[in-house]
């Protein structure tokens, strides 16, 4: 990817300096803003009453609610994460612990009795797959996120965005979301005994938990609002409207803009945006010209520079695509 890459922009410092360190590319590195290339919709990620009054199905009074949302495998810390808790229920019963989003068990399946333990231990509610984890976040007291690895998770931020502290690991973009004390603590990845000391001091320290939960939504406003990443992108804006117009007269009024089907995620089509570069030209029989004969000047300087992918970024603020 960074090979075939003209811009590359790493979702956070962790991802950046994996590359660097890695050898993977010598290519100039620059993160949008302070990382996660769409920032998050702070309307969409609020306790709005709707999302209040779902909560209350899923919320119990009386106990101390971790959450985890993510697949259930072995690499995002679900074995090390059930097995700190049933340390923890067998101290104390007023815990209890979401867990929301699929298994994968050919790719990478938790441990049998893991698997046992989530689908019928009674502190734990498994919820599966979900389209909206907003209630669940409102339904609970702290987010959990042992994994092993990521580039820059966004249930973090989301979390933070509902009112959650976090405990996650010390890993690429969970250091840089967390900051410790303030809005959550940070543990060793793979960490058992260092995940049950910290669910635990989440459990008996309301007040302490209060505090950071306090914290989350704003630290989370103050560096991932969705406009603070939008508005690093104005600056290219103004380069992509000269492109615009000197396309526009060199394609002789053909516009400036075309658009292409593409397969996303899980198959789903979308059009990506890319910049014109030829002419709507044809011959005396109303056929197009050959390709070669419609390029224009103008358009093979933008292809060569690869320019004309610049528009895609639409398609990052969209949602279609990743940086």
């Amino acid at each position: 990817t960074c090979f075939c890459a003209t811009h590359i922009n790493p979702e956070g410092e962790g991802v950046k300096r994996d590359l660097v360190n890695y050898n993977i590319t010598s290519k100039p590195l620059h993160i949008i803003a302070n990382g996660n290339v769409n920032g998050i919709d702070l309307e969409y990620f609020d306790k709005t009453p709707e999302v209040v009054e779902k909560a209350c199905s899923y919320k119990k009074e009386g106990t101390f609610t971790f959450c985890f949302v993510g697949r259930m495998v072995r690499d995002k810390g679900i074995n090390e994460l059930v097995h700190s808790f049933l340390r923890l229920y067998q101290k104390d019963e007023r815990v209890r612990l979401l867990l929301v989003g699929p298994f994968e068990k050919e790719l990478d399946p938790v441990l049998p009795e893991v698997e046992e333990h989530i689908l019928h231990h009674p502190g734990i509610c498994y919820m599966g797959y979900q389209n909206d984890v907003r209630p669940f976040l409102v339904a609970s007291d702290a987010l959990v996120f042992p994994s092993y690895r990521e580039g820059f998770p966004n249930v973090v931020i989301q979390a933070g965005a509902m009112g959650l502290p976090a405990i996650v690991t010390d890993i690429n973009g969970c250091n840089e979301i967390v900051l410790p004390d303030l809005n959550g603590v940070i543990i060793p990845s793979k960490d058992e005994q260092a995940l049950y000391e910290s669910m635990k001091y989440f459990a008996s320290h309301p007040v302490e938990v209060e505090r950071m939960a306090a914290n989350a939504r704003p630290l989370i406003a103050s560096r991932y609002e969705q406009r603070i990443v939008w508005n690093a992108l104005v600056v290219i804006w103004p380069i992509l409207l000269i492109i615009t117009l000197w396309l526009h007269f060199a394609n002789k009024g053909a516009g400036a803009f075309f658009a292409q089907e593409r397969p996303g995620k899980g198959g789903k089509v979308f059009k990506v945006i890319k910049f014109k570069t030829m002419t709507d030209e044809r011959d005396a029989d109303g056929n197009l010209l050959p390709d070669a004969d419609r390029l224009t000047n103008v358009g093979r300087f933008v292809r060569s520079t690869s320019i004309d992918e610049l528009p895609q970024l639409i398609n990052v603020l969209k949602g279609d695509m990743a940086l």
